[in-house]
């Protein structure tokens, strides 16, 4: 008898970005640890193709964004 398959949450991880109130103005950047997810089939790029995308700044854990 087969059991039914695990339901996972997305997986998400928290690690340093560059993040920019005007993004034209490198002065108004700075360094801050920003929630990535993981995000596949994005455009213009090949079929299946995955990357780390940063979903939010300022975080302390992603496990509620």
């Amino acid at each position: 008898m087969l059991a039914g398959r695990r339901r996972l949450s997305p997986f998400q991880t928290c690690s340093t970005c560059k993040c920019c109130l005007v993004p034209s103005d490198p002065s108004t950047c700075s360094d801050m640890p920003c929630c990535y997810k993981i995000n596949c089939n994005i455009p213009n790029k090949p079929f299946g193709t995955c990357a780390f995308v940063p979903t939010s700044c300022n975080c302390n854990n992603c496990a509620s964004s």
